[in-house]
């Protein structure tokens, strides 16, 4: 082979996966193109940027988009990729749209070629055809190609870190914030919570910082009583589901940021190293090997230096031995580190100068935990916001401090406009006048009585946080009938997330011209409240006849279905099947069917893993499903080519094909490709 290529991939964890094992076990080159939906996610919610910047630190060689979309849908995509990617990018779309009457796509090959002018135009350096194109459409675009050239971007000098979901710039001369809080040093309920296996408690401490401002969150869980790596990787993971801000992974353990990088979804930031070679040389490979940014605190083997010159030559050190290892300035961030001043007060200055000397003499970004400024001091606030704005004005560029603490976060804010980077205090006024507008309403309902019990449920299920609704519920369950909270604590916390959702609606439907599709509801929801069904119902389990209260009440409206292609005899110790994995174990009658894992047929359903139904008859899977086709042993079956076949629908439920594939239906349905021609029937 000359190269590997991963493509028409949705999930950025996935294709991380894979980039990895093909990183571990060859030196060819890797290609990565993702598919991608007209907003500009994938159908796992990846955003463009985000797979670019994650997978050009991983080291893959080119990246781009194929499939879902036609060149014009596609090309504000790759146009955002190329704002924050170096690398050469692949370009593959569909021929337009497919008609869903028909499926027959829009574009032909004229048209097509002439599309993609824009992206030959942009200096993209591969391109092709996907879904609906055939030779007649590469052989036009060929024909363009010739008088075109691949061009070596504008370099995209940025510092990036990401999640899935999010990006931040941190070299767009902006404040970015580091949330502290999920860490237990001198938290006692954070340790408990560690120790408890409570990751409610602690998803809910990365939503209170997100909410309140931050844009990165350091997530430390060492603990003695706890295995620290095995709690990284959980918090990681589930950190991930409920906040798209990027991750600071904060341990000394080298196996813990591995293990922790390893299954992060993202560009994250280690925190951190040190000035000594041993832990350099123990970390760095890490961070290379996985894309990450690195910390560099100012002191080694003798501790913090007094002086701001002995530190900036720590940082200095640094600084050339990420270079050995190929971590360039941009991934780079200095922590000059604070000292409190009640003890060591000359030092903070030491800390300011060093700052500012950083920046300039190897124009790295600048990282630092503010607060440990005042231990030991009264009223901690006041020399915090004074030492953030002085340490913001040295250069600091990203401030580690706790979001919920509203004075720092105005430090930040205020600091931001006065320093110009705020233009016209745009986003200090849209921010303070809707926090005047909140305490004056505050101020007036001061008066109503809200139970201490109501709030808590209320918010938890605002916030999606099912372990502690359900504890919460518990308690409620102590005092109340069940029929009680249900009716009066229950349905209208449900109802407020809903009024919420309408009115936030609402008002993104004002900002655009075209109408807005809205759903906030499955099937099974919509059962329970009817009102909330809207423009949309989410694909739920009850599209395939599963009622989840068993009522009765809903039956199957999909149905996938495609025809015997070809039947041949095979006999018996014959391999069958993609790369011919499959052996039969007697003679068979074997049927060729058009649906492989391109249009969504799992290939865990292969060597008879699973079935679908000729003429009302189980007929197993044999070998690898392929791309395009799949092998059924139809021997025993009455059938000929072109007899119908079920994949899933009213005599084959799609909940056994869940079951044997160990998920939901929803994923089933929802995997099957756009490609595949949808028939529609108005009843």
């Amino acid at each position: 082979a000359d190269v590997l290529v991963f493509e028409t991939q949705t999930d950025l964890l996935e294709v991380k996966a894979g980039v990895l094992a093909a990183k571990e076990n060859t030196k060819l080159p890797v290609f990565v193109t993702m598919t991608f939906e007209a907003n500009g996610r994938t159908f796992t919610g990846t955003k463009a940027e985000s797979m670019a910047i994650t997978l050009e630190s991983l080291g893959v060689d080119a990246i781009g988009v194929n499939c879902s979309l036609g060149p014009d849908e596609l090309f504000p995509i790759v146009k955002r990729m190329r704002e924050v990617s170096n690398l050469p990018l692949i370009v593959k779309p569909n021929a337009g749209l497919p008609n869903p009457m028909t499926g027959e796509y829009s574009m032909d090959a004229a048209s097509f070629a002439k599309a993609m002018v824009p992206f030959l135009e942009m200096g993209v350096s591969m391109v092709g055809g996907c879904c609906g194109t055939n030779p007649e459409f590469i052989g036009e675009l060929a024909k363009l190609t010739k008088d075109y050239a691949p061009k070596k971007p504008e370099t995209v000098n940025k510092s990036f870190l990401c999640s899935n979901r999010e990006y931040v710039d941190c070299s767009d001369n902006r404040i970015h914030v580091v949330g502290e809080r999920i860490n237990p040093t001198g938290k006692k309920a954070f340790k408990e919570a560690l120790i408890n296996n409570d990751i409610d408690y602690i998803k809910a401490r990365a939503m209170e910082q997100e909410e309140a401002g931050a844009q990165i969150l350091d997530v430390n869980v060492g603990l003695p009583q706890i295995d620290e790596e095995k709690m990284m990787v959980k918090v990681v993971k589930e950190l991930q589901t409920v906040t798209g801000c990027p991750l600071q992974i904060d341990s000394s353990n080298s196996k813990v940021l591995e293990s922790a990088l390893r299954v992060y979804n993202g560009k994250a930031l280690i925190n951190s190293v040190n000035g000594e070679d041993s832990v350099l040389d123990t970390i760095l490979p890490i961070a290379k090997k996985y894309g990450a940014a690195v910390i560099g605190l100012t002191m080694n083997s003798d501790g913090i230096p007094s002086k701001s010159e002995d530190r900036v030559a720590i940082a200095g050190h640094i600084v050339e031995k990420c270079k050995e290892y190929g971590i360039g300035p941009n991934d780079i961030y200095i922590d000059c580190l604070t000292l409190a001043c009640s003890v060591q007060q000359k030092e903070a200055f030491e800390t300011l100068k060093a700052i500012k000397a950083v920046k300039e003499k190897y124009g790295v970004h600048t990282v630092l935990g503010v607060s440990n400024i005042s231990f030991g001091l009264p009223k901690r606030e006041y020399i915090n916001t004074t030492f953030l704005t002085l340490a913001m004005e040295a250069g600091l560029d990203l401030p580690i401090l706790n979001p919920n603490t509203p004075a720092m976060m105005a430090a930040v804010d205020a600091f931001e406009v006065l320093s110009c980077k705020d233009e016209k205090a745009y986003e200090y006024v849209e921010k303070y006048a809707a926090i005047v507008e909140k305490e004056k309403a505050e101020k007036e309902n001061q008066s109503v009585n809200i139970t201490k019990n109501t709030e808590t449920v209320s918010d938890y299920i605002q916030k999606g946080l099912g372990d502690l609704t359900a504890s919460a519920v518990s308690e409620l369950l102590k005092t109340m009938e069940p029929l009680d909270i249900v009716n009066n604590k229950l349905i209208p916390a449900l109802d407020l997330v809903g009024e919420k959702f309408e009115k936030g609606s609402s008002q993104l439907q004002a900002a655009f011209e075209h109408k807005i599709l809205r759903h906030i509801n499955n099937s099974a929801g919509i059962e329970h409240f009817p009102e909330r069904q809207m423009e949309m119902c989410r694909l739920g389990i009850g599209l395939y006849g599963v009622d989840p209260r068993d009522n009765h009440i809903i039956n199957n409206v999909s149905t996938l279905k495609t025809t015997i292609l070809q039947i041949r005899h095979v006999e018996k110790n014959a391999t069958i099947g993609y790369s011919c994995k499959g052996k039969l174990e007697r003679d068979s009658v074997i049927a060729a069917i058009p649906i492989g894992y391109a249009d969504g047929l799992n290939r865990h359903l292969g060597n008879r893993n699973g079935y679908c139904l000729v003429n009302g008859q189980k007929a197993e899977y044999v070998g690898n499903i392929c791309m395009d086709v799949a092998m059924v042993d139809v021997t025993g079956i009455d059938c000929k080519e072109g007899d119908m076949v079920e994949i899933f629908g009213d005599n084959l439920p799609v909940t056994i094909l869940s079951s044997k594939l160990d998920t939901i239906p929803y994923e089933i349905l929802t995997s099957v490709s756009t490609r595949v021609k949808r028939v529609y029937y108005q009843e």
